[in-house]
């Protein structure tokens, strides 16, 4: 069963359509809502297809962003909802010249992806995360290498300017009070008699939220 409703009712985990894309929500501030597509893009690319570059494993302004950006504007009722949020892209290392810039679509850092890994499904592409290994300052630095997920959730870092097996995965914030479609999950239809018509959409989300660990 569908049911629509803000997407700030959402719980964490749980899945949802917005312009005829599945989103995941990770979390919430109050006024917008983190989501994560619920699979890859179909395409791997790379990371930096710039040789000229000087800080290649960059993401801002790099290639990954650029096309995750070029997604984002052909959906129009997702690319309105964006809210802009800061990033921090220190690297693995700890280096911290990529600053945290404030952007409304990325990729998941590392630190993110370890975050909310209990509610990020897995996928069936391996894909990139924002996060370098290392920056041009760092002492025996590897600042072409930025880290991936692959299809069994397990992080590994790659080549930014050739290693072209890995898809974008957006994540991004969205405004809390938009009104996203949502399935119930067949458990909680199940329950009962079997029909949901006695219970108010308020009465499932709160289920959902309870499911969730939310009180």
């Amino acid at each position: 069963m569908k049911i629509n409703l803000e997407l700030g009712g959402v719980p964490r985990g749980y899945s949802f359509l917005l312009d005829g894309v599945e989103l995941v929500k990770l979390d919430d501030d109050g006024e917008g809502s983190f989501v994560v597509t619920a699979d890859a893009l179909p395409n791997t690319v790379p990371f930096c297809n710039d040789e000229e570059v000087e800080a290649p494993n960059n993401y801002q302004g790099s290639n990954l962003h650029h096309i995750i950006e070029d997604w984002a504007e052909s959906r129009p009722n997702l690319y309105e909802a964006l809210l802009e949020r800061e990033i921090d892209l220190t690297t693995m290392d700890g280096m911290t010249d990529y600053g945290k810039p404030q952007l409304s679509l990325r990729s998941l850092t590392v630190d993110e992806y370890r975050k909310y890994r209990r509610f990020i499904p897995l996928t069936s592409r391996a894909y990139w995360l924002a996060t370098g290994w290392a920056t041009l300052r760092s002492p025996r630095s590897n600042y072409d290498y930025a880290y991936y997920v692959n299809t069994s959730g397990a992080l590994n870092d790659n080549y930014v300017r050739s290693a072209n097996d890995y898809c974008p995965r957006p994540a991004f914030y969205l405004k809390s009070e938009i009104v996203v479609s949502m399935s119930v999950p067949s458990a909680v239809i199940a329950e009962g008699d079997g029909t949901l018509a006695r219970y108010t959409d308020a009465e499932l989300i709160k289920e959902l939220w309870n499911r969730a660990g939310r009180e």
